[in-house]
């Protein structure tokens, strides 16, 4: 086959759909990690399921990244077909999500390095967070609770969430008009205290909302809440803290995203030739 030819090229995407998805599993996942996953029993069937399922080949064609999802969701996708719709349009929004993010971040790195004193209490910039979120999340801390991860929760349920340290969450009271109001709008939101290192506010949607809707129903939470009356636990990641304090000390600090501050500003430089 020519490599010319893009219609020979097209027939063998859709003609050997194993070794075309076998390629862009490897470039996602690296060699090492590759030979690792998929040389025992449970990744050979693993990989089988992927190729049985040619909208998961496709995905993969476009967003290499999708192969840590479906392994992760593989015991509840591949035997349902509503559940896998449900997910890649979940995974899909997930990554319009990140992208966004990565393209606010990095705006911001340019812009202005250092962080504010809200953003070195929590352990990040605000653009690290993911969008639809971030704003509240903020809002959140504001009130006394220590945050520490936040975004997409369920790719099938398509539900979001805001998990703080373990008691922030468990006695709180809602107001039933704002649970109402909320119930209204077609979204159930639920307090998890079951699990032993953390507290979860999880919002599921009874219909599909845009990224932007979800920053309205996250804002509309963050306000709902009870102002504790007392400083939010800081952010679990110092990694912030020891770079800004770096960069005051005028060192040369990698900053991320292939930026690094010197010299008192942001610039550009290939990592690899440092």
């Amino acid at each position: 086959m020519s490599s010319e030819d893009p219609q020979k090229s097209e027939e063998f995407v859709m003609g050997n759909k194993e070794s075309f998805a076998l390629e862009h599993i490897r470039q996602s996942m690296g060699d090492k990690r590759y030979n690792e996953s998929f040389n025992d029993d449970g990744g050979k069937e693993f990989f089988a399921k992927i190729t049985r399922n040619e909208a998961a080949v496709k995905e993969l064609v476009a967003r290499p990244q999708f192969i840590h999802e479906l392994y992760e969701y593989q015991g509840e996708i591949f035997n349902d077909p509503q559940k896998f719709e449900s997910f890649l349009k979940n995974s899909r929004e997930r990554q319009q999500a990140l992208d966004q993010r990565d393209a606010d971040l990095l705006e911001r790195l340019n812009r202005e390095p250092f962080a504010t004193e809200e953003e070195l209490a929590a352990g990040v910039y605000k653009e690290q967070l993911e969008p639809q979120v971030c704003d509240a999340v903020f809002a959140i801390r504001r009130k006394g609770y220590g945050t520490f991860e936040s975004g997409f929760h369920d790719l099938v349920e398509g539900s979001q969430y805001v998990s703080t340290p373990k008691g922030e969450f468990e006695k709180i009271v809602l107001p039933v008009d704002a649970i109402e109001s909320l119930t209204a709008k077609g979204i159930h939101l639920s307090v998890n205290v079951s699990r032993e290192d953390r507290d979860s506010i999880i919002l599921h949607s009874n219909h599909d909302l845009g990224l932007s809707e979800w920053k309205e129903i996250w804002n509309e939470v963050a306000a709902l809440l009870p102002d504790l009356g007392r400083q939010a636990a800081p952010g679990l990641n110092s990694l912030l803290i020891e770079k800004q304090e770096a960069m005051k000390a005028g060192k040369r600090v990698y900053l991320g995203a292939g930026l690094f501050f010197e010299k008192g500003k942001t610039t550009t430089r290939d990592i690899k030739t440092q």
